[in-house]
């Protein structure tokens, strides 16, 4: 059985400053307020993803105590944590959960040595996962702003339309894949000859350099096409030039491969 993937920590960076939120604290907690901030990081750091679920009582009774304070007193700390954005906000009012960003940055280092995704912020219903969702959708310019019932909407009908399958490629070197139409498209415009001749240079290129493409049909249109062709005007010889361009030529039955297809 392997090793159990944990998003927990053993330590975090201490830093040795004070900032902005140990001042806050110390000037109106006195050393609760310095001893409440270290200990609810420990307490996050060795808890499963780094949140802490204070609307279980219980958790809020054992932070209190950790903390050397009462429950009263937490909760105004962490009140007051919230509004100067040292721990998330929206979690802390709606859902009592403590997610403090800046750890989790700061435990980036601890996670890039592992193979386990460093914890994302907790998101507990459709309503909070469709709220991001609005975030990222593009303005759209009309009379009235849309609202967020209509984004909603807008994202479940997205969700919902069928997802159209993309044209199956075919291998036509060892390093080049296109589509039946791509190809088609290359001959109609620049001929059987030519357009093997394209093939070779990309795949050449590919196998030589290990370029990677998302199109290989597109990096034919943007670069190699006019590579090629310059090479034939030029009359060269390097890789295949006018040359090659006879060496097909003299060949009356040769025709550019259909392709390999992937039987499954």
């Amino acid at each position: 059985m392997g090793r159990m993937r944990k998003q927990t920590a053993d330590y975090f960076p201490h830093f040795t400053y004070k900032g902005r939120t140990l001042t806050v604290l110390e000037n109106r907690w006195g050393s609760v307020g310095y001893t409440f901030w270290f200990k609810m990081l420990e307490i996050l750091s060795s808890t499963e993803g780094h949140f802490y679920d204070c609307s279980k009582k219980t958790n809020m009774d054992y932070l209190a105590i950790m903390a050397l304070t009462d429950v009263d007193t937490a909760n105004e700390i962490l009140t007051a944590l919230a509004d100067m954005g040292k721990i998330d906000a929206p979690l802390w009012n709606k859902r009592r959960i403590i997610w403090c960003q800046s750890l989790v940055d700061r435990l980036s280092f601890l996670y890039s040595k592992r193979t386990t995704d460093i914890p994302k912020k907790p998101l507990f219903d459709v309503e909070e996962q469709q709220e991001q969702e609005i975030e990222k959708l593009p303005d759209v310019p009309q009379d009235k702003p849309i609202k967020t019932e209509q984004k909603k909407e807008r994202i479940s009908k997205k969700e919902a339309e069928p997802k159209s399958q993309a044209p199956q490629k075919i291998k036509y070197a060892e390093f080049v894949s296109m589509t039946e139409t791509e190809y088609q498209k290359l001959v109609d415009k620049y001929g059987e000859q030519k357009t093997a001749m394209f093939i070779e240079k990309l795949d050449n290129a590919k196998g030589a350099k290990g370029y990677k493409y998302k199109s290989d049909y597109r990096a034919i249109l943007n670069w190699v096409v006019e590579k090629v062709q310059n090479e034939l005007q030029r009359g060269g010889c390097e890789n295949g030039g006018l040359n090659a361009d006879r060496r097909y030529s003299e060949q009356p039955n040769f025709k550019p491969s259909g392709g390999f297809r992937k039987d499954g």
